[in-house]
């Protein structure tokens, strides 16, 4: 007969998977409700592929016009140009009278002896004894003068265009207050004009009221813009040629003296006769 021992021994080893089972059906108290370490850190991964280039976006706005830049400064004076040919002057003053060449001999040392009086206002000028000049019984006259300030207009008329200041108005035929040049000796004159505006504009040469020729622009960017136009002119004693503003436009001016008026006489009467029929 087995001993108490030996049956205990049998028994548990008989109820040794029992208690196994059914102790795994509980979560252990020490252990299983603990949080683990963490684990190792793995290396990121490769960047991916560079997407495609998308489109042009459009293009933005204008800026706004930034301030005018300060005057630059002088350029160093270039060298002396070589003389020029003298042939075709020559041949032609061996064509000319003895009067025509007596006239132009008292015509080049008038201009060699003459001081001209630069930027001089022209209350000034106007209270000079007058600068007249005679070859002969022709009469010399040049002048140029400036506008400095500006000349509203967008009115329903034209407007004459004055100057302020003169630079040459040899003969004292320019007259300040009109704004004309008032003719006095018969013959053929040159004149030009130059305005500036930064907006529209329109400005006429005239002749005793008649228009002889004119510039127009219109800045459509408003940047300050140069325009110039030129005539050369029949004229008898007493006719008047000025500038005039156009109606509904205006006139910049500025102390650069950039609007100017310039005329002198070319050849009077009796030269461009004999010139023309010797």
């Amino acid at each position: 007969m087995m001993s108490s021992a030996t049956l205990q021994h049998i028994l548990f080893i008989s109820l040794l998977p029992t208690l196994i089972s059914s102790r795994s059906d509980r979560p252990c108290r020490d252990c299983c409700q603990q949080k683990g370490e963490a684990g190792p850190m793995v290396p990121s991964g490769l960047p991916g592929v560079v997407g495609p280039q998308g489109l042009p976006g459009r293009d933005g706005l204008n800026g706004l016009n930034g301030p005018a830049g300060l005057p630059g400064r002088s350029g160093e004076k270039g060298e002396r140009g070589a003389s020029g040919d003298m042939s075709g002057i020559l041949k032609l003053l061996n064509q000319q009278t003895p009067d025509v060449l007596s006239d132009l001999q008292e015509v080049l040392d008038i201009l060699k002896g003459q001081k001209t009086q630069m930027f001089a206002g022209p209350e000034m000028m106007m209270a000079s004894p007058p600068l007249i000049h005679r070859v002969g019984h022709v009469e010399i006259t040049a002048f140029t003068v400036v506008r400095t300030s500006d000349l509203p207009g967008h009115g329903d008329s034209e407007k004459d265009i004055t100057y302020d200041r003169v630079i040459t108005n040899i003969g004292n035929r320019f007259n300040f207050e009109t704004g004309h040049f008032v003719c006095s000796t018969n013959g053929t004159y040159f004149f030009t004009f130059n305005v500036v505006h930064d907006r529209d504009v329109m400005v006429e040469l005239v002749k005793n009221g008649e228009r002889l020729v004119a510039v127009h622009g219109d800045a459509a960017q408003k940047l300050r813009t140069m325009y110039t136009n030129s005539a050369v002119v029949e004229l008898a004693e007493r006719d008047e040629v000025w500038t005039r503003l156009s109606r509904s436009h205006s006139l910049s001016g500025n102390t650069q003296h950039l609007t100017t008026f310039t005329g002198y006489l070319l050849y009077p009467a009796s030269a461009t006769k004999r010139l023309t029929t010797g």
